[in-house]
């Protein structure tokens, strides 16, 4: 794997934006996803989160667990995140997963913005 970012960082006086840029996950990719929204959830930044999902046709339980841990801690600090753009194959996992309840999720990012 090349070591290109998996995330695509924009800041907004309402919101951070971080843009999922791959299409798929692995052990990598998961690793390098908690890696570089490291530097968005650390430090003082409060601002709510949107994450894009939009490109993202695959993602394994490790992705989907990386997800709940970055719930939890947003849960933990009273700070909103958002998912936004998902595919119907990652509702159709985080439904049977029995994830799905615990996001705030719009259809995309105009949405998540409004809310």
């Amino acid at each position: 794997m090349n070591e290109s970012s998996v995330l695509q960082i924009q800041s907004d006086t309402r919101a951070t934006i971080a843009t999922i840029l791959c299409d798929e996950f692995d052990f990598q990719r998961t690793n390098q996803f908690k890696s570089e929204l490291g530097g968005v959830t650390g430090g003082d930044a409060k601002l709510p989160l949107i994450l894009d999902l939009t490109k993202v046709g695959y993602m394994p339980s490790l992705t989907l667990g990386a997800l709940v841990e970055l719930r939890n801690q947003f849960a933990r600090e009273k700070r909103p995140l958002t998912l936004v753009g998902m595919q119907p194959s990652i509702v159709k996992l985080m439904q049977t997963s029995g994830m799905l309840g615990l996001f705030e999720i719009r259809n995309n990012l105009s949405d998540a913005m409004k809310s």
